[in-house]
């Protein structure tokens, strides 16, 4: 009997964390930067992916470590999640924290990037 009971044990802990995934911290260099994104719930994350070069011929950089994070750095201009937060430093630490962004550990506020302002703004 108590193997019975260890084993339906055993299998309903294994479907929780398969259909749970695993809770965690990824960080990972993307060019010039590091992107880190907390509360993913992915066993495992997809590397940066270098894009085309922008017009200016500066590199392009993807990162979608989880659903909740989708980073875009197009040569030192960042967007995570489709908004634009503005310009990076080389050696910036990018952190995307249940939806907030955080630019060296400050909070980073929605800004356009200059050449997406209109010129009535």
């Amino acid at each position: 009997m108590s193997r019975i009971i260890i084993s339906i044990a055993l299998r309903l802990t294994a479907c929780g964390k398969k259909e749970e995934g695993i809770p965690g911290r990824v960080e990972t260099k993307v060019g010039d930067y590091v992107a880190v994104a907390t509360d993913c719930f992915k066993p495992f994350t997809t590397e940066p992916q270098q894009l085309e070069m922008t017009a200016d011929s500066m590199f392009a950089y993807r990162f979608v470590p989880c659903s909740g994070a989708d980073i875009m750095i197009e040569g030192n201009k960042l967007t995570v999640n489709g908004s634009p937060y503005g310009t990076l430093q080389p050696g910036d630490t990018v952190l995307v924290d249940h939806g907030q962004v955080f630019i060296n550990s400050v909070p980073a506020i929605i800004k356009p990037h200059p050449e997406f302002i209109p010129s009535d703004y």
